[in-house]
């Protein structure tokens, strides 16, 4: 019995232990999101419409998709990519956890000017939520987005 205790355990870890270590991938990451009722519209990024040009480059997102959330104004002619965050937020899918946490690190150099927006790390992606919602409002949708995200992935 210990040792088939042992085994799992070992297996777990291996798999990876806790969100820090768990795979995601953008489309079930976007039909997460698309349940979320203040989500309008979202976006997958691609090389030609990565408005911040870091697509699976060194350090860069491997995955990433932006959304538009239903409270704040957005261009209606443009695509979520190109409203980019201040139009909703983004989610940026790194290949670990420590890119993950190297990208929060360079967005919290902006805290607190008019470029600033709410970031959170879970895991190996990087949620990034408009300044344009209130600070509950975007915890809240903080909030949400890990729910569902944790709920069908």
């Amino acid at each position: 019995m210990k040792k088939i205790i042992l085994v799992v355990v070992c297996c777990l870890c291996l798999c990876g232990c806790g969100n820090s270590n768990k795979k995601f991938d953008i489309k079930s990451i976007e039909t997460s999101l698309k349940q979320i009722s203040e989500i309008s519209d979202t976006c997958i990024v691609t090389e030609e419409n990565d408005p911040n040009g870091q697509l699976n480059k060194e350090g860069g997102y491997i995955e990433a998709l932006f959304f538009r959330h239903a409270g704040l104004e957005a261009d209606s002619t443009k695509d979520a990519c190109q409203d980019g965050t201040s139009a909703g937020g983004s989610i940026e899918i790194y290949k670990n956890a420590n890119d993950a946490e190297q990208r929060n690190e360079y967005l919290s150099k902006f805290d607190g000017s008019f470029l600033s927006d709410f970031h959170q790390v879970d895991g190996t992606i990087v949620v990034r939520i408009s300044n344009g919602l209130t600070a509950s409002e975007q915890k809240a949708l903080y909030n949400e987005i890990i729910d569902k995200i944790h709920s069908t992935n």
